[in-house]
């Protein structure tokens, strides 16, 4: 839906952000709102921060699968005194900086939650920025939003290729209001853009100078990590200029969250007497557990696991949002019995960010724990043993002592076993289900390597939370 026209923005300085390669493209998300801004004619030159470069100091080509430049021209009006093509169609930043999304379908990425926990700023807003070259006023151009294709799966349940749709949350459907904006003296148009709240939401606007080809654009499903859009007549619509197009679209916007981790360990194992723990000993620190591979950012054009190929950027003892306490109270077996649980006793105390959490800001614990059940610790060997635990109103325990003792009896590094626990629990802590397994990766199995990925569930899960659980005072 659109709304009322906002405040005036400035576009003679920078916060524009412009891809003029080919992006590797992804959807558009429902329930996002574009308003058309009005603006006064400018008598200035917008200078090079933020004008669009004419088609021929461009010199771009279209997307090679369908060149719809003459398909577009044919649409001219021939009653125009003068002709009047798209010159860009770019995203403004507003409050919330946009960089380049690390996952598949490239384009930008938007973080639309809360910087910190006072954070009062409306992150979710962006602007979309039109220019017509050449520069003249006075000039209609008609915007719409599609939620095109999920690049990152082509699987159910993280993206259904049969439905036209595949964006989480609330009115997860393509707009179907087109709204119309008018350029200023410089060409230049600009509408306001709300994004929704859901990770790996995205979302795509188009301009079009011509009402009745922008009806017939549709999203191309099932389209790879190019996730595109078409016409009517099945021809890519361009996200780059090239002569006398008069219907171009934004580079993709994806929604990234962020989730606040804290982290804290027991205080130094006491009371151990059992010989077969091979690890920690008394008087030996219980670790912190190994987080380092949440973030799943691969790099070298690889696609992320963990939480980044969920769309979550996890940030881990950041300033304002809980203290490392590293004195935890030392419980060598982890019960849960009903009312004589000493750990989630203590929860509430030393979880200091279970507070903050909310749909707008969303925050995890985890502590380095010594062992579960003591008929699960695996001592002796021949027991199961039990890594990792996450209480139903959220917090997660890892067992460091029997993670470890475990892993060297399926041959795995320890290390890394630990760091796969921790995902797992991660997943239990975000989605409240108790399902299994929760990574591809939960059932050990000798000499294959730990994979460090969530399984298409727990994907789609975690991508469709409103906030993970975090309610330290109720068990």
């Amino acid at each position: 839906m659109f709304g009322p026209a906002a405040a005036r923005p400035n576009v003679t300085t920078g916060g524009i952000v412009r891809i003029i390669d080919k992006p590797v493209l992804s959807a558009v998300s429902g329930g996002a709102v574009i308003q058309a801004l009005a603006l006064a004619p400018q008598s200035a030159d917008p200078g090079p921060s933020s004008r669009s470069l004419s088609l021929v100091e461009k010199g771009l080509d279209v997307e090679p699968e369908n060149d719809v430049s003459a398909a577009l021209e044919s649409s001219m009006s021939n009653s125009s005194p003068m002709f009047s093509g798209i010159g860009s169609v770019e995203w403004v930043v507003v409050n919330s900086p946009l960089d380049q999304n690390p996952h598949l379908g490239g384009g930008l990425r938007i973080f639309p939650d809360k910087t910190s926990p006072t954070d009062g700023l409306n992150r979710k807003e962006v602007r979309v920025r039109v220019v017509v070259a050449p520069a003249q006023a006075g000039t209609t151009v008609y915007l719409k939003a599609f939620d095109v294709d999920d690049p990152s799966s082509n699987q159910v349940p993280v993206d259904d290729e049969a439905k036209l749709t595949d964006n989480r949350g609330p009115a997860h459907t393509t707009l179907a209001a087109t709204q119309t904006v008018t350029t200023d003296a410089n060409g230049v148009a600009v509408a306001s853009f709300r994004v929704t709240m859901q990770p790996g939401n995205n979302f795509r606007v188009v301009a079009s100078l011509d009402q009745a080809p922008l009806n017939g654009v549709k999203a191309i499903q099932n389209d790879g990590v190019d996730a595109g859009l078409k016409d009517a007549q099945n021809n890519r619509v361009p996200t780059r200029q090239a002569s006398n197009l008069r219907m171009l679209a934004t580079p993709l916007l994806t929604v990234w969250r962020r989730l606040w981790v804290e982290v804290d360990d027991m205080a130094p194992v006491a009371g151990n007497n059992n010989p077969e723990d091979d690890f920690l000993t008394n008087g030996q620190e219980v670790p912190r557990p190994d987080v380092s591979r949440l973030p799943g950012l691969l790099g070298q054009g690889q696609p992320p696991v963990a939480l980044g190929e969920a769309y979550i950027k996890p940030i881990v003892d950041a300033p304002g949002v809980g203290t490392p306490e590293g004195n935890f109270p030392f419980v060598l077996n982890v019960e849960r019995q009903l009312g004589v649980d000493p750990v989630f006793a203590s929860l509430e105390t030393y979880w200091q960010s279970h507070t903050l959490n909310n749909q707008d800001f969303w925050v995890a614990y985890i502590l380095g724990a010594f062992q579960g059940k003591s008929d699960a610790d695996n001592d002796p060997e021949s027991e199961m043993a039990e890594r990792g635990w996450t209480y139903e109103m959220g917090g997660s325990l890892i067992f460091i002592e029997a993670s470890r003792d475990r892993a060297l009896d399926f041959n795995e590094k320890p290390a890394e076993r630990e760091q796969n626990v921790v995902i797992h629990e991660v997943g239990h802590a975000l989605t409240g289900s108790e399902e299994h397994p929760v990574t591809v990766s939960d059932v050990a199995q000798m000499g294959v390597p730990i994979k460090f990925q969530y399984t298409s569930q727990y994907l789609d899960k975690i991508r469709s939370i409103d906030k993970p659980r975090a309610d330290a005072s109720n068990p």
